[in-house]
């Protein structure tokens, strides 16, 4: 009997594998090695695979680190935490908590148009710094309830000056006038607080926030 049978039963006897598993190695064509398919028994199968080994013969040291691979235990996953899934109900770490700067800080209110008549009565829109368009659609304050009759991009427009605290209220230079205290509104003119504004069948009551008491600026 040659070593490398006692090598083969070794394998079997320390790994308690059955001879099956062995056995697997054999079936079918083995492209390295041509088209030849192993149907003979163990011993054969493992002198071939040594005759034809381009670096040296399988012996008993090699059968040793086999054994010890089969039988040596798997380590525990651990998880890469460079491709770790980012789940939105975890708590965040403390560490990469960093402090951000409020994003209604971005854009502060200045002040509320509130639509006192037409379709959306009781919805109040926030007016920020700055040219306040205002319209069915593509304006920063969207009249989207239902009145056709506002013009779907700049029907008129509400400008808050921070410079000079003051507001303005300006048609959109569409088609559709736009009416104060039901007077259209043909340039700009100057909001106190308390106007109505006419823009179809809608009518906004103008409520300011900011203004000469109150700025967001002041204290910096």
């Amino acid at each position: 009997m040659s070593d490398n049978a006692d090598v083969t039963r070794r394998i079997v006897r320390e790994t308690k594998s059955p001879i099956d598993d062995i056995e697997t190695h054999k079936m079918g064509a083995n492209p390295s090695y041509g088209d030849q398919s192993y149907t003979s028994d163990t011993t054969s199968f493992i002198d071939d695979i040594a005759n034809r080994s381009p670096v040296r013969n399988f012996g008993a040291d090699d059968a040793t680190d086999h054994i010890s691979a089969l039988n040596k235990p798997a380590k525990p996953y651990q998880e890469d935490e460079a491709t770790r899934i980012f789940r939105p109900n975890a708590a965040p770490k403390a560490e990469s908590a960093a402090p951000v700067e409020s994003d209604h800080m971005r854009d502060p209110v200045v002040g509320w148009v509130v639509v006192v008549d037409g379709p959306g009565k009781g919805a109040a829109l926030a007016l920020g710094y700055g040219m306040n368009t205002i319209g069915r659609a593509n304006c920063r304050v969207n009249l989207n309830f239902g009145d056709l009759d506002i013009s779907r991009e700049p029907h008129a427009s509400i400008t808050y000056d921070p410079r000079g605290r003051v507001f303005y209220v300006n048609h959109g230079g569409g088609k559709n006038l736009t009416y104060l205290n039901d007077a259209p509104v043909l340039q700009p003119a100057v909001l106190n607080g308390g106007e109505v504004i006419n823009l179809g069948e809608t009518a906004l009551k103008f409520v300011p926030f900011c203004g000469k008491e109150f700025d967001w600026q002041d204290g910096k």
